[in-house]
């Protein structure tokens, strides 16, 4: 899910800047685009209102609605409640550290913190829970920074049968 943020993050910003009808066409661009956002905006509160409200309903998910309450807290620009969501995860335990972990340290690696996001990742593996998914994960974020060996390092142990 948290990777759909970004590809939404990014073809928004890729369209918004698109104009080719002149300065009014730009500014039409830019309304438009501060619109969608505080609707959006909107619409991500009342999800986070609807998550909180089920953290109740269903203890026995919480670790993943508190997931879903950090990535809409990342896509409205709160960065420090998510990555507070994200650190209690990691120290809770429990089946949804490892995913925390690997969200924190996207997070960080784009703050431009690398050796706390490496730090991060080198925790998932230290774990010895071999779980595809978020091997998986590990690999399309250090694919996405380029690091193609490493990445292909965490990919085969995310499709290993032994895993």
């Amino acid at each position: 899910m948290w990777r759909e943020v970004h590809h939404t993050r990014r073809s928004g910003l890729r369209n918004a800047g698109v104009c080719r009808a002149g300065p009014v066409g730009w500014l039409a661009t830019v309304v438009w685009v501060a619109i969608w956002g505080g609707l959006e905006a909107d619409k991500l509160r009342a999800r986070i209102r609807i998550l909180e409200a089920e953290l109740d309903e269903y203890p026995d998910e919480r670790g993943e609605i508190l997931r879903d309450i950090a990535v809409a807290r990342r896509r409205l620009g709160e960065m420090d409640r998510a990555v507070d969501i994200w650190r209690y995860l990691v120290a809770q335990g429990g089946d949804e550290r490892d995913f925390a972990r690997v969200e924190l340290a996207e997070y960080l690696f784009g703050q431009g913190q690398d050796e706390d996001a490496r730090a991060a990742l080198a925790a998932v593996k230290a774990a010895g829970r071999r779980s595809g998914a978020v091997w998986t994960l590990v690999a399309e974020l250090l694919e996405e920074r380029g690091e193609q060996a490493e990445a292909l390092a965490w990919y085969r142990v995310a499709g290993s049968p032994n895993h």
